[in-house]
């Protein structure tokens, strides 16, 4: 059986699935806040209680559960999760090819900065000031528009003065800007590693991963939940999703080792689906589906090759919510459709098509000449199919 450091090597040191999943998972989650952002986001308790039935009892309702919304549950948490698993698997390949800490963070700003200041600028200046109910003076000098500018170092701020108060999902201008701060977070670490050698040790990472998870087990099991892995029942936690970054990055590095197969992936996100669903401790459910998400980057789509190339998924996360919630205000908001299920069908379908626009323009104009200026910096320069093969033929890394 091959193992994943093989397929990528007969790829051209590539991944041929993940440029068609980051595109799928970033639609998704246009379309799952589309329908939110009509409805109203329902206030979840934290610690539903879901977590305090017995597994018995989670199994007998599970022919129920399927029958309702919650069987879409495992899919809407791995929306972002799967983002991260694969983001930690590619940008671990890139930590090793580089080996400098300053030209891995400079590769990364070139990657996240252009678009994310783009987006925060569009949005507190012409889009803020075009629906706000303030008079305008008051909306620019209102100190609450100049810390929306916070953002663009990922310092996470979601409202501006006057926008969006009586949307049903009232004052939030991008609520998928929540997950910079974890990402954030994961660069820096994995730059730590690298100053500190520690990244050239795969053993290093490896404990990491499974000491912490052990920790997480212990700390999160029903019978003790000191700390929480869910924000309510919507999302997994910021510092879960990095927990799965790095679990991702540690997949990288143990790439030849793990054997790839297609009935294995999809066995493994039937293991993290209805993990999900029974409530089984999500640090054993999320191994389950970074698995399935590594294992569908190794998959081909011939005719979707233009995606290897125009990679608009950070541009359809980036302006799909600020977007989406524009719509609702105008054609919810004024009355030209009803709130209801019917009424979301061409706000999410208008999204989706004016997102792409967006996207395709940013990519175009903006991600994609930034990027050109990675070729300034010589570790970037290398031929990509020293990814997993420079791992493994690196005396140090071979540990």
């Amino acid at each position: 059986m091959k193992t994943f450091a093989q397929v990528e090597a007969e790829n051209g040191g590539k991944f041929p699935g993940f440029a068609v999943l980051r595109h799928l998972l970033a639609a998704a989650v246009l379309v799952h806040h589309g329908r939110g952002l009509i409805s109203g986001a329902l206030a979840v308790p934290e610690g539903d209680g879901g977590g305090q039935i017995g597994l018995l009892d989670r199994l007998a309702a599970l022919p129920h559960i399927l029958t309702t919304f919650d069987a879409l549950k495992p899919g809407v948490f791995a929306e972002v999760a799967a983002f991260f698993a694969l983001s930690g698997f590619l940008v671990t390949a890139s930590a090793m090819r580089t080996g400098d800490v300053r030209n891995f963070l400079t590769l990364r700003a070139l990657r996240i900065v252009p678009a994310l200041t783009t987006v925060v600028v569009l949005s507190a200046v012409l889009l803020g000031a075009a629906v706000t109910t303030l008079p305008l003076t008051s909306y620019f000098l209102n100190a609450d528009f100049w810390l929306y500018f916070r953002n663009m170092v990922g310092l996470v701020v979601y409202a501006l003065p006057g926008v969006f108060p009586h949307n049903p999902v009232p004052d939030n201008v991008n609520a998928n800007l929540w997950t910079l701060f974890p990402e954030i977070c994961c660069y820096l670490a994995l730059a730590a590693m690298i100053a500190t050698g520690a990244l050239r040790d795969r053993r290093i990472l490896g404990w990491a991963v499974v000491a912490s998870a052990l920790a997480i087990f212990a700390l999160t099991e029903p019978g003790a939940q000191w700390v929480s892995t869910r924000v309510w029942d919507k999302h997994f936690e910021g510092w879960f999703i990095a927990w799965i970054f790095m679990g991702g990055g540690a997949f990288y590095r143990f790439a030849d080792r793990i054997p790839f197969s297609a009935p294995a992936a999809a066995a493994s996100f039937a293991v993290y689906y209805f993990g999900m669903l029974l409530r089984i401790p999500d640090v054993v459910s999320a191994p389950f589906l970074i698995y399935a998400t590594i294992a569908f980057g190794a998959l081909h789509f011939p005719r979707l090759r233009h995606f290897d190339t125009h990679d608009y998924s950070y541009g359809i996360y980036l302006y799909g919510y600020p977007i989406s919630q524009t719509l609702v205000f105008v054609l919810i908001g004024l009355g030209l459709l009803p709130n209801s299920l019917l009424g979301s069908i061409p706000v999410i379908a208008a999204a989706l098509a004016l997102t792409a626009a967006f996207s395709a323009f940013s990519w175009r104009t903006i991600e994609k000449p930034a990027l050109a200026w990675k070729r300034a910096i010589p570790s970037a320069a290398r031929d990509a199919s020293g990814g997993i093969r420079e791992a493994i033929i690196t005396p140090s890394a071979a540990r």
